[in-house]
């Protein structure tokens, strides 16, 4: 950053507001991010950035807003985000539903029961209290199985969630594989992808 001082020192008025507005523009992508893809969904004003090598991809998932997969070799990494309309939020504040989400823990039991109608065999290796666009969010890592036409995929997901008046967000992180081992070994190769896109993850006011 200092660097970047110095030099506008010698540059004129209008190449300086230039060069603020370029930088107030720019995602916050990490270093070896700069030929990353924007992913923008219009309906609910949100963006987020993904390597070039991943693909858009159409969800078979309810209310599955943006996705997107990348792949290398036997290793498949997806990342959706989901926005479900909750009109029983939509008269709250979002202070109101910040301190909501702030007093209420989510713990493995609670997590289960949640997903116990679609996946049965569902296990929560990790839940804590996070932040998704600096809001409070909850946090699950957790491990499933799907079965479609007889074949069996395996599954370790991340799953963050938030409210805002109305509306809840769902950012799902996951690699799906024939076997929970090659899961685990494509969740650990992915997982620093994961966290740039969600650390790019933005919803325009």
């Amino acid at each position: 950053m200092s660097a970047i001082g110095y030099r506008t020192v010698t540059l004129s008025t209008t190449r300086i507001v230039v060069l603020m507005v370029l930088l107030l523009a720019a995602p916050f992508l990490a270093h070896g991010q700069a030929d990353w893809k924007m992913l923008k969904n219009s309906e609910y004003n949100f963006r987020l950035y993904h390597p070039p090598g991943w693909t858009v991809i159409t969800s078979d998932t309810p209310n599955s807003n943006a996705a997107v997969m990348g792949r290398n070799g036997e290793y498949i990494g997806i990342c959706t985000v989901g926005v479900v309309p909750t009109p029983q939020t939509s008269r709250q504040t979002q202070r109101q539903l910040n301190e909501q989400m702030d007093a209420v823990t989510m713990g493995p039991s609670e997590w289960v029961r949640a997903f116990k109608g679609a996946f049965p065999d569902i296990q929560i290796i990790e839940t804590q209290k996070a932040k998704l666009q600096n809001q409070p969010a909850r946090l699950v890592v957790s491990e499933m199985s799907s079965e479609t036409l007889g074949n069996t995929t395996f599954l370790r997901t991340i799953l963050l969630s938030t409210l805002t008046p109305g509306l809840t967000w769902k950012v799902s992180r996951a690699t799906s594989a024939p076997s929970m081992q090659v899961a685990r070994a494509s969740y650990k190769f992915w997982l620093p992808t994961f966290h740039g896109i969600l650390r790019s993850f933005i919803v325009e006011q």
